[in-house]
């Protein structure tokens, strides 16, 4: 009896077929794309560096000063005194959308920007706290909250997430300039 499957073997097995049949249907929307190194970075890396692009971006765009934080209810402090809080998101694989996760609608900041990474540009997207207040801490006619990320539906775990194909879905985001500073 063999207890062995060669790479040989594996290549006649219906489910290794399968698997390389719809690993070479993908299409990898960041291929080539100087944005790609932001999409394959493990998660706590990818926050650190949105966090600096947004820095630069303010900086050097927008042309107001950018600090670092006064406490670790947001990420950067623009203008002396906007408390930002910064969120990115590169197109998730299989699903052509954006996720924003992990915010919480009790910490300490002003203003919620939201990086869109796209293959070709970044768009830098925002909401005032309590836009993002009223549009994230939601329940259905069931009493669920929606956009609940950690502990199930029933119960308001104060952290929330959404997803979208771009921030032309999300009404309630507005462009981010000099107008949110």
């Amino acid at each position: 009896m063999n207890n062995t499957i060669t790479q040989e073997d594996i290549r006649s097995y219906d489910t290794h077929i399968n698997a390389v049949a719809k690993q070479s249907s993908r299409v990898d929307l960041y291929e080539n794309s100087e944005f790609a190194i932001f999409r394959n970075m493990p998660s706590k890396s990818k926050g650190a560096a949105f966090e600096k692009i947004f820095e630069e971006y303010c900086t050097n765009e927008l042309g107001f000063p950018v600090s670092k934080p006064s406490n670790t209810g947001h990420d950067r402090v623009i203008n002396g005194n906007i408390r930002v809080e910064i969120k990115g998101s590169t197109i998730w694989n299989g699903s052509g959308g954006f996720k924003f996760q992990q915010i919480r609608t009790e910490q300490d900041y002003d203003v919620v920007a939201f990086l869109f990474i796209y293959p070709d540009r970044i768009e830098v997207w925002g909401a005032d706290k309590d836009v993002v207040r009223e549009n994230l801490e939601v329940q259905d006619s069931d009493g669920n909250w929606i956009y609940n990320q950690h502990g199930g539906k029933a119960v308001n775990s104060g952290t929330f997430w959404f997803d979208c194909s771009g921030p032309e879905d999300v009404p309630w985001l507005e462009p981010f300039d000099a107008t949110f500073l």
